[in-house]
């Protein structure tokens, strides 16, 4: 059982990783056009997302 304090910053870094994402979509274009491939930016969405499902998880225990 997670006390008050892992609790919420559990829930910070879900807020974190929330905003990870939405700058990678919001900005796919740009980055696509500075040079990033299209296979480093799904791995870097994978990334993010993978690491928020397992905060997510821990926030469930």
């Amino acid at each position: 059982m997670l006390n008050e304090e892992e609790r919420k910053e559990l829930e910070a870094l879900v807020e974190h990783e929330k905003r990870n994402l939405l700058f990678y979509v919001l900005m796919h274009d740009r980055l696509v056009a500075s040079g990033l491939l299209e296979s480093e930016f799904e791995s870097q969405i994978n990334f993010h997302l993978d690491r928020l499902i397992d905060l997510l998880s821990k926030l469930k225990k």
